[in-house]
C-alpha cells in the first residue's frame, strides 16, 4: 500500500507539472497551431490546378468620387508546384509566371490565387497576434492579426518600372471547427515614397470548391485596392471559377469563356502560309459579343467576308475562319472602347500567323471606330478599337471590320 501512495502522489506530482506547462500555452496559441498546421495539410495537397479568373478594374480620381468602371479582363490562372502562372483563356499551356505580358497598364496584382497563403500559413515570416471572435458577412470566425518585416516578407510592390520589398501586416479568419481559412487580407507597409504609392491591400476569401473527386480550400473572390500619392484609387474585385486540374498536356478550354459555334471551330492545319504586306481582309465576326458580360482576353472568330487574293491567286477563300481575342474593353460613363487583335486565319487545310492593322470598321449605330486617344491604357500594336455607345450594347454577328496586313 505504501508503494501505491507513493505512485499515486508520484502521478499527482507530474500532472501538476503538466498543468502548469499546459497555462504557459494559450488556448489562443493551441488554436493558432492547430489552424496553421492544418492549413499547412491543405496548401501541401492541393493539386496543380487552373481557375478563370475575371477581374473588374474600377478607379476614382479622389476620395469624394464614386469609383467608376475601367475595364474587365478574363485569364486563366494555374497553380503549377506551388507557382503561379497565366495564360489568356483558351491558351494550350501556361507560359508566363509575370502579369505584365498580358496585361500592359492598369492596377493589377498577384499572389491572390495562393502565394498569400503559403507565405501565412506555411512560412514562419509572421508574428500573430490573437483578435478574437469576428463574424464576417454573417458567419461566426476567429480573426488573427499578423505582421511581417521588410527582410524577411519577399513582398514586391512595382510601380511602371519601379519596384520595392515592403513589410507588411494583415489579419486572417478561420473556422474555429472546420480550421478552414475563410478570410486572408494583407496589407502594405512602410512604402517607399519612390514609388508614388500611399497604399495597397489585398483582401482574398476563399471557399471548398469540388476539384475531380474531392474537396479543396481554393480562393473563390479577391479584392485589390491602391491609392496613389496623388490621390487617385482602384480597386479590382477578382472572382475564381471552373477549377479544374491542370495537366501540361491538356488544352483547357472553359464554357464560360469561349462561344464558338461548332461551324466555325478550325480544323488542325496540314500547311503554314506567310501572307504577304499590304493585302486587306474583310473580317466579319462570327458570333454575337455582349458587353455586358464580355471581357479583355475572351476568345473571339472572325470569318473573312470576301475571298483574299494576292495576284490574282485567292489565298483564302471567303469564310476561312480567323482566330483572335478581346485585347481590351474599358467601359466609359459615355462610350464602351473594345479591342480586338486576330493572330490566326485557318483555311482549307493552311494556316497563317496575322500580323494587322485595323483601318475601319463598318460605321453602323451605335458604334463608331475609336480614335487611339481614346483609350484608357497604352496602345497596343496590331489592335483594332470599335467604340460603342454606353448601355447595353451587343456587337452583331456579321459586324464587318477592315485590317491590313
Amino acid at each position: 500500500m505504501r508503494g501505491l501512495a507513493l505512485l499515486c502522489l508520484f502521478t499527482a506530482g507530474t500532472l501538476s507539472a503538466q498543468e502548469r506547462a499546459a497555462a504557459l500555452v494559450s488556448p489562443e496559441s493551441v488554436l493558432l497551431g492547430r489552424i496553421r498546421a492544418h492549413m499547412h495539410d491543405v496548401l501541401s495537397h492541393i493539386p496543380n490546378y487552373t481557375c478563370v479568373e475575371t477581374m473588374d478594374r474600377t478607379r476614382r480620381l479622389g476620395p469624394a468620387r464614386q469609383f467608376q468602371m475601367q475595364d474587365t479582363l478574363r485569364m486563366e490562372v494555374a497553380l503549377v508546384e506551388g507557382k503561379e502562372m497565366f495564360a489568356w483563356p483558351g491558351s494550350k499551356k501556361f507560359e508566363s509566371d509575370d502579369l505584365r505580358t498580358l496585361i500592359s497598364g492598369g492596377s493589377y496584382g498577384n499572389g491572390a490565387f495562393a502565394l498569400f497563403a503559403r507565405a501565412v500559413f506555411i512560412s514562419e515570416a509572421p508574428v500573430f497576434v490573437y483578435h478574437g471572435d469576428d463574424p464576417v458577412n454573417g458567419i461566426p470566425l476567429v480573426r488573427y492579426d499578423f505582421k511581417v518585416s521588410r527582410i524577411i516578407s519577399g513582398y514586391q510592390l512595382r510601380v511602371d518600372d519601379r519596384t520595392a520589398v515592403v513589410s507588411y501586416h494583415g489579419s486572417f479568419w478561420a473556422d474555429r471547427q472546420t480550421l478552414d481559412a475563410a478570410r486572408l487580407e494583407v496589407i502594405a507597409d512602410e512604402i517607399p515614397p519612390a514609388l508614388g504609392l500611399a497604399y495597397s491591400s489585398d483582401r482574398i476569401d476563399y471557399v471548398r470548391t469540388r476539384i475531380g473527386d474531392e474537396d479543396f480550400l481554393l480562393p473563390h473572390e479577391s479584392q485589390l485596392d491602391m491609392r496613389q500619392a496623388s490621390g487617385m484609387e482602384s480597386r479590382n474585385f477578382v472572382r475564381f471559377s471552373s477549377c479544374r486540374q491542370y495537366t501540361g498536356e491538356s488544352v483547357l478550354r472553359f464554357d464560360e469563356v469561349t462561344t464558338t459555334d461548332p461551324g466555325v471551330a478550325p480544323k488542325p492545319p496540314d500547311e503554314e502560309i506567310l501572307l504577304p504586306t499590304g493585302l486587306e481582309l474583310q473580317i466579319a465576326l462570327a458570333e454575337n459579343i455582349n458587353l455586358e458580360s464580355a471581357a479583355a482576353g475572351d476568345e473571339v472568330h472572325g470569318v473573312l467576308a470576301g475571298d483574299l487574293k494576292h495576284k490574282g491567286k485567292i489565298l483564302a477563300a471567303k469564310g476561312a475562319v480567323l482566330l483572335g481575342r478581346i485585347t481590351r474593353l474599358e467601359r466609359y460613363p459615355d462610350r464602351t472602347v473594345v479591342g480586338f487583335t486576330f493572330t490566326d486565319l485557318y483555311a482549307d487545310g493552311k494556316h497563317a500567323g496575322l500580323t494587322m492593322e485595323m483601318e475601319r470598321a463598318l460605321l453602323m449605330s451605335p458604334l463608331t471606330t475609336a480614335p487611339r486617344t481614346a483609350a484608357l491604357l497604352d496602345s497596343r500594336p496590331h489592335e483594332g478599337l470599335v467604340q460603342a455607345r454606353s448601355g447595353r450594347v451587343i456587337l452583331q454577328r456579321g459586324m464587318l471590320m477592315y485590317w491590313r496586313t
